[in-house]
C-alpha cells in the first residue's frame, strides 16, 4: 500500500479540501485545473474520483503504481473460513465479472469496435476475478 503522502507527493497542484480530501490536476488527462479528487477513508484506503471521468486504473498508472496500492493488504481467507452469505456475494460477483469477460470475448469474435472504456472494464473484470479467486479458493 503506498502512503497517501507519497501519493500525493505524485500530483500537481494539490490542495487540501476537508480533513483527509484533497483535489489536484488529474495525470491521466490534460487537467488544467484540479479535476482529481483524493480522499482517505477510514480504513487507509486511497479514494479517487476524477470529475472528467478517468478510471482510477488509468490515474495510478499515470503515476506509476499500481490500483491495488490504493487500498491497505487484506488477509486472504479460504472459502471455508468465510461466513456463508459472503461466499454467495463473492460467487455472485465472480459470476457478473466472468459474465463482462464473456460479452467482451463475443465483441472481439463478431469484430466489434471495443473503445478504451471497454477495454479498460475487461481489464478490471480480470483483476476482479483474480482477486475472487484468491478470495473463495486460496
Amino acid at each position: 500500500m503506498i502512503d497517501i503522502t507519497h501519493f500525493l507527493s505524485c500530483l500537481d497542484m494539490v490542495r487540501l479540501g476537508k480533513k483527509n480530501q484533497w483535489m489536484a490536476r488529474c495525470p491521466a488527462h490534460d487537467d488544467r485545473s484540479p479535476s482529481l479528487s483524493i480522499g482517505l477513508a477510514e480504513d487507509g484506503r486511497i479514494l479517487l474520483h476524477c470529475f472528467a471521468g478517468c478510471a482510477a486504473t488509468d490515474i495510478t498508472a499515470a503515476v506509476g503504481i499500481s490500483a491495488s496500492e490504493l487500498f491497505p493488504k487484506c488477509e486472504q481467507h479460504h472459502i471455508d473460513q468465510l461466513p456463508e452469505w459472503k461466499k454467495r456475494r463473492f460467487e455472485e460477483q465472480l459470476s457478473m465479472e466472468r459474465l463482462i469477460i464473456e460479452m467482451f470475448r463475443n465483441m472481439v469474435k463478431n469484430k466489434e469496435d471495443i473503445s478504451p472504456k471497454d477495454q479498460n472494464r475487461f481489464k478490471e473484470a480480470l483483476r476482479r476475478i483474480r482477486k475472487l479467486e484468491g478470495a473463495l479458493y486460496g
